[in-house]
């Protein structure tokens, strides 16, 4: 959870995470606006989901915001995104962070959550996202000649 939201705020951001999405994060220069079916998406918490959706239709936007919403309001919480190579794997990882920095409570609450005490680099790798709440998100590739998800744990796999 993020540090200093109260447990009612934390709640509430549960259950409306398009307002979250709204209050919190921008998108180039703009409010960051979900579709109805954006936002049945992100609130779903399913075992599984399957998401049929055709081409530019905002699947790495939508993923992207469920990743954010997911690893800055739970603790421990584990994304892996996944891809046939690791370029298609980074994508969903690249518009998540390009999403938390264009927040404008990147200063004040997010960049602090992506350092340890006392470190002033980011903790963030090309691969990979790292928060002080223990949550995070790595893109791994899946086929044969990339690296292997195998073996991780992870509370949600895209």
């Amino acid at each position: 959870m993020i540090p200093g939201l109260s447990q009612k705020a934390h709640e509430y951001y549960l259950k409306f995470p398009e307002d979250f999405a709204e209050d919190v994060f921008t998108w180039e220069g703009k409010e960051l606006s979900l579709y109805p079916y954006e936002v049945e998406f992100i609130k779903d918490n399913s075992q599984f989901q399957i998401w049929l959706q055709s081409r530019q239709s905002g699947k790495t936007m939508t993923l992207a915001t469920k990743a954010a919403i997911n690893i800055l309001l739970n603790d421990y919480f584990f994304i892996t995104a996944t891809g046939a190579r690791l370029r298609h794997a980074t994508r969903i990882l690249d518009r998540t962070k390009r999403l938390l920095r264009s927040s404008p409570y990147w200063e004040d609450m997010i960049k602090p959550m992506t350092r340890k005490s006392g470190d002033t680099d980011l903790r963030w790798a090309k691969t990979e996202i790292s928060l002080s709440n223990g949550s995070g998100m790595a893109a791994v590739a899946l086929s044969e000649d990339g690296e292997s998800a195998v073996g991780d744990s992870t509370n949600l796999a895209m």
